[in-house]
């Protein structure tokens, strides 16, 4: 249970990335009013970063070495990777594609990245 609690935000989070994945391709593209060209992969990037966050967020008091970063990665990504897997069996209008994972991995590790530079820089001052 204290998992959870302490966890909720990027609980939420990973349930909301679950059902716009297994969303009918139909119905995101009526969202896209813009019609902009690839935007499903800056799409991508950007849940899996604020995934990423909240993950960090949340557990920053934990975070002790560099192994929990890769813990961080590794979960993530395989989260991506199984929502992939799984959106041409759940659904009939979505598809795998190697380059949503490739978004998602650089959404993931520039946050990593990202948040560990900067609790190193605060840990120098």
């Amino acid at each position: 249970m204290k998992f959870f609690r302490n966890n909720i935000l990027s609980i939420l989070f990973s349930a909301l990335i679950a059902v716009s994945s297994f969303t009918s391709s139909k119905s995101i593209s009526k969202i896209n009013f813009l019609h902009l060209q690839n935007i499903d992969k800056v799409v991508h990037l950007l849940m899996y970063a604020c995934l990423t966050f909240l993950i960090l967020f949340e557990n920053r008091n934990r975070i002790k070495n560099k192994i929990h970063y890769v813990l961080i990665i590794s979960i993530t990504f395989a989260y991506g990777l199984i929502i992939e897997i799984l959106q041409p069996i759940i659904t009939n209008s979505r598809s795998r594609e190697p380059a949503d994972m490739m978004f998602n991995l650089s959404g993931i590790i520039a946050v990593v990245i990202i948040w560990y530079v900067i609790n190193n820089y605060k840990k120098k001052l």
